[in-house]
C-alpha cells in the first residue's frame, strides 16, 4: 500500500491518496491475494486500485489556544497536513525548525529502532527550539512503524504567554468584580 498526499487537480484540493497493487501476493492487511482477487489479466498488467480521501481530523481539527501540529515526512521534512493548511505541501519543517538537530536525531533514531527492534514502543520526544523564528515548544511521535511520518506538535512561547497573562486578568476581574459587588 502507497499513501501520497497530492494536490488533486480534478477539484483543486489536497487530498490523501491510496494506492494497493491488485498483484499483490498478500494484501496491507496481511490477508491473502484472494481478499483482493484480481483477475489474471489484471496481474500481467500491474493494475492498481487507487483512490482519495479527506482526513478530517488531520485537515479541520479542533486544537487548544496556540496548539499546532505537522505530519511530516521523515527523509525530507515536507510537511503532508499542517494546522495551517495552506503550509501542507509547501512548508519544509526541518527548514522552519531552523534545521533543529534534535528533531532530525530523534526522527533518524526512531526510524532506526522500527526497523532493528520493532517490539519497542515509540517514546514521544519533547524538546525546545524555534519555529518561523518564534520559541517554541515540541513533541514528535512517529505515526506508525510501516509509514515513514512523523507527527510533531508545537507551541509558541509567546502564545503560552499570551494564554497566562489572559487567564490571569479574566481571573482577577471577577475577583474585582466579586468583591466590589458583595
Amino acid at each position: 500500500v502507497t499513501i501520497e498526499r497530492i494536490f488533486n487537480m480534478t477539484d483543486g484540493i489536497l487530498s490523501t491518496q491510496f494506492a494497493i497493487p491488485l498483484n499483490s501476493s498478500v494484501s496491507a492487511l496481511g490477508s491473502p491475494k484472494s481478499s483482493w482477487s484480481a483477475a489474471p489479466e489484471s496481474l500481467e498488467r500491474g493494475k492498481v486500485l487507487s483512490f482519495g480521501a479527506h482526513f478530517h481530523s488531520l485537515t479541520a481539527p479542533l486544537l487548544p489556544m496556540g496548539l499546532q501540529y505537522a505530519v511530516i515526512e521523515n527523509d525530507t521534512g515536507r510537511v503532508l497536513f499542517h494546522s495551517n493548511e495552506r503550509r501542507s505541501l509547501v512548508e519544509d519543517f526541518f527548514e522552519e525548525t531552523e534545521r533543529s538537530e534534535a528533531l532530525r536525531a530523534h526522527i533518524q533514531r526512531t526510524t532506526i529502532e522500527q526497523h532493528t527492534r520493532p517490539e519497542l514502543e515509540p517514546v514521544p520526544f519533547s524538546f525546545d527550539g524555534l519555529y518561523r523564528g518564534k520559541e517554541s515548544q515540541f513533541e514528535a511521535l512517529p505515526l506508525h512503524d510501516d509509514i515513514p511520518w512523523t507527527l510533531v506538535l508545537f507551541r509558541d512561547n509567546e502564545a503560552r504567554e499570551t494564554l497566562f497573562t489572559l487567564l490571569f486578568a479574566v481571573s482577577a476581574a471577577s475577583v474585582l468584580t466579586y468583591l466590589f459587588f458583595v
